[in-house]
């Protein structure tokens, strides 16, 4: 599995002197009705501020791995370094598509196959300071995630139990590619 703080430590570095904004005009439901891009981490539940897209290429069986992550609000970009602290949602996606993401439902791969359209790893920190999780990972263990839309305009629904509880997120908007 790949490791949470290089992922983000990546995320930093690349994002120094980029600048974006997030969009909250959809119409999503939520379970606050706070805002419509937010994540909740067994029961503890967060704004999210941005969305990352890395690609990692193509698979053995021909499918390709991409990977989100979403940013909970009090995460900052500051100097090269990840400031503040707020909730983070690691998704490992597998996909049929070497542009990024595709619409469809991904479902989870049990024995850590890469195949179209699974997701192999979902870790969730409800507490990151920096690049540290203090609140220790929730990881998925089931469930999907449904992705619709595309660029901008793209929507992803997690729907996943742990085995603490359950991981959900809902997020409309574009991603920070790397």
């Amino acid at each position: 599995m790949k490791n949470l703080k290089l992922i983000l430590l990546a995320i930093v570095v690349s994002l120094a002197g980029v600048s974006c904004s997030s969009d909250d005009d959809d119409n999503n439901n939520n379970n606050n009705g706070s805002s419509s891009n937010s994540m909740n981490i067994e029961g503890v539940e967060s704004d999210i501020s941005e969305a990352v897209l890395i690609e990692y290429g193509e698979n053995e069986d021909g499918s390709y791995d991409w990977d989100v992550v979403l940013l909970g609000e009090g995460l900052i970009v500051n100097n090269q370094d990840l400031d503040g602290s707020g909730a983070t949602l690691y998704l490992d996606l597998n996909t049929n598509n070497a542009d990024g993401l595709r619409a469809g439902t991904y479902t989870f791969s049990p024995n850590y196959e890469r195949e179209e359209f699974t997701w192999v790893a979902i870790e969730g920190c409800q507490n990151s300071d920096g690049l540290e999780c203090q609140s220790g990972f929730s990881q998925g263990q089931d469930g999907t995630v449904v992705i619709t839309g595309s660029g901008s305009n793209t929507t992803i629904e997690v729907t996943v139990t742990t085995n603490g509880g359950n991981i959900s997120a809902n997020y409309t908007g574009g991603f920070i590619s790397l």
